[in-house]
């Protein structure tokens, strides 16, 4: 199970991209509920999110994780999240990751909890909105330390995010 843990990591970045990309939206990621079908090809995250307004669908997501230009792993949506609108629930993001062999998503983990982000980007295209009308948020070459920053990624939530898959 060690190997998965890299993944799991990674694929909080697609959460915390498809929140803040449908920020004015009023979503806030209160944190990881549960995780289930943990691969190394996917898992199904589960979080705690509050929404102030209409629901949001996120249609489709995909980020890229790159490092000093190559590429680590692509992790996506295999079907629409749906955040229920004005209250706190629990919603489901199945996600699918594709990347050359396991141990690079562990190395990236431990990377990302030593704090070594140096080199390390993401590109994301992302597809969400309301129930009916969409938009697209996409950026290429993020780099990950002002992505953590942002979205205010600290080591203890990583530190929680792997005593879920322990």
């Amino acid at each position: 199970m060690g190997r998965v843990r890299g993944i799991v990591m990674v694929a909080c970045a697609i959460v915390m991209l498809s929140t803040s990309a449908v920020a004015q939206h009023a979503i806030l990621v209160e944190g990881v509920s549960r995780v289930t079908h943990l691969s190394t090809s996917g898992m199904n995250l589960w979080v705690e999110v509050t929404l102030n307004r209409s629901a949001v669908v996120i249609k489709s997501a995909e980020v890229v994780v790159m490092s000093e230009g190559s590429e680590l792993v692509t992790i996506s949506l295999r079907d629409k999240v749906v955040a229920r609108g004005h209250r706190r629930s629990e919603v489901l993001i199945p996600l699918r990751f594709k990347a050359r062999s396991s141990l690079v998503l562990n190395s990236l983990l431990r990377r990302i909890a030593e704090g070594d982000t140096e080199g390390l980007t993401l590109s994301y295209n992302i597809r969400a909105g309301g129930r009916l009308f969409k938009r697209c948020f996409a950026e290429e070459g993020v780099a990950m330390t002002q992505m953590l920053d942002m979205l205010g990624i600290t080591g203890e939530m990583i530190e929680e995010l792997q005593q879920y898959i322990e």
